[in-house]
């Protein structure tokens, strides 16, 4: 979900679902306790619906993006809670706008330049829990904060949040470490 505000306005689109594919190494340090990093191609964004008069519109943001979480996770009777640290690194970005039935698609620009769209970098805290059977296959709920402004400008009442940069539900296979 993105927020983007001015001194003046502000725009929140609505929740959008997206797909997250991942590898995750289950590295123990302690009795209970373990450190999971990963790598994941996390696909996010927003979306807005709005009807003016007998118009229409449909606005359709999606970001991909590969983030490395870092979690300390701790693990008790097959459950889990965990939280920890993601970077993330925008790879490509794209709008769809639909105007009553006509669908226009169009690239958004990454980067660090005033013309851009977004920047590319970002950073989040995460919180996780979950159950996790003996073989190592777990199911998960997984909430990410992104904490940088994303807005390349350069003034300073225009702000781009990632209010919620994701909320998962996740079915996995954790790779043990030693």
């Amino acid at each position: 979900k993105i927020k983007s505000s001015t001194n003046s306005s502000t725009y929140r689109g609505d929740i959008k679902t997206g797909i997250t594919v991942a590898i995750l190494v289950d590295v123990p340090v302690g009795k209970n306790l373990f450190l999971q990093p990963g790598v994941n191609w996390t696909q996010k964004g927003s979306l807005n619906k709005e009807s003016i008069g007998n118009l229409t519109y449909k606005t359709i943001l999606t970001v991909n993006y590969i983030e490395i979480p870092l979690n300390l996770v701790y693990k008790f009777n097959g459950c889990f809670i965990g939280a920890g640290a993601s970077v993330f690194q925008a790879m490509e970005g794209h709008q769809k706008t639909n105007e009553n039935g006509e669908t226009k698609k169009e690239d958004v620009p990454l980067g660090n330049k005033e013309t851009d769209a977004m920047r590319q970098l970002d950073f989040g805290v995460n919180l996780l829990a979950g159950y996790e059977l003996p073989a190592g296959i777990f199911l998960s709920v997984t909430f990410n904060q992104g904490l940088r402004n994303l807005s390349p400008q350069k003034f300073d009442d225009v702000t781009i949040k990632s209010t919620c940069h994701y909320f998962g539900i996740r079915l996995g296979y954790l790779i043990k470490g030693k």
